[in-house]
């Protein structure tokens, strides 16, 4: 009898060791394999081809002091195509780091997107660890490392694309613990954030609002919405300020406008 108590103790131990382990090794493969999609790309700066070069000119004239405007463009006309929070985060970046040299921008850039995927990637596994094991994490989370679509591409390029989804995945890690005052207001913020990034964003805003309907909070909803639809109206309220206006309706070049 004693010895099969042993032997069963000794078995609840290895388990245990062994869960122990995996609870440190799965992360830490997970930041090997993440180095390892990103050592390569450390140097040079980001990618600002395409629609990026836009965010980076929106930002430079916000930097500027010259409104949101596409200084790139004849006439340097309004924009309304993109929601600010990028550009105004390349404003920022602009300013603190008292230059406009492209390349140390660009470079500054590319650190910056590291750090927002590092993030991604480690909000990714803290997201399946509530519903999966450590390894099953280890392979959601090695899966969305090595989607192009989804991760290194946006990764690489000055895209809202990066951002937005650091922002989603971040309301819903806050989600899951929603009872407590501070998260449930960050995840208001964060909602707000994703749609200053994305229009696509008022998805969460819907969501954090329907969460305070389904638990019958209506002053709280209410209170929400009324939050929530001011950066909502703002946006809205600027594009059709500018869409409405002489310059938009008459510009330099019918293409502007297309």
């Amino acid at each position: 009898m004693a010895a099969a108590v042993e032997q069963s103790a000794l078995r609840k131990g290895f388990f245990a060791d062994a869960r122990t382990k995996s609870h440190l090794i799965c992360p830490l493969v997970l930041l090997l394999v993440f180095l390892a999609l990103w050592l390569p790309r450390l140097t040079g700066p980001i990618n600002f081809r395409w629609d990026a070069s836009c965010y980076y000119v929106l930002g430079t004239a916000l930097a500027e002091g010259k409104g949101y405007r596409l200084l790139n463009e004849p006439g340097e006309i309004q924009a309304v195509q993109y929601p600010p929070l990028l550009p105004m985060f390349v404003a920022a970046l602009q300013r603190t780091m008292g230059t406009q040299d492209f390349f140390k921008l660009g470079c500054a850039l590319r650190l910056a997107y590291l750090i927002f995927s590092a993030l991604f990637l480690w909000m990714s596994y803290t997201l399946a660890r509530r519903m999966f094991s450590p390894g099953q994490s280890l392979m959601v989370g090695t899966i969305t490392a090595l989607s192009f679509n989804s991760f290194i591409g946006p990764s690489d390029v000055l895209y809202a694309d990066m951002l937005f989804a650091l922002v989603a995945m971040a309301f819903l890690v806050a989600r899951q613990k929603s009872d407590r005052p501070l998260l449930a207001v960050a995840s208001g913020v964060l909602a707000i954030a994703a749609y200053l990034l994305r229009t696509a964003g008022i998805a969460l805003i819907l969501a954090w609002i329907a969460e305070s309907v389904l638990r019958r909070r209506f002053r709280q909803a209410a209170l929400r919405a009324a939050v929530s639809a001011l950066p909502v109206l703002l946006w809205q309220g600027y594009v059709w300020k500018v869409t409405h206006g002489d310059e938009y309706q008459h510009p330099a070049y019918s293409y502007q406008r297309a």
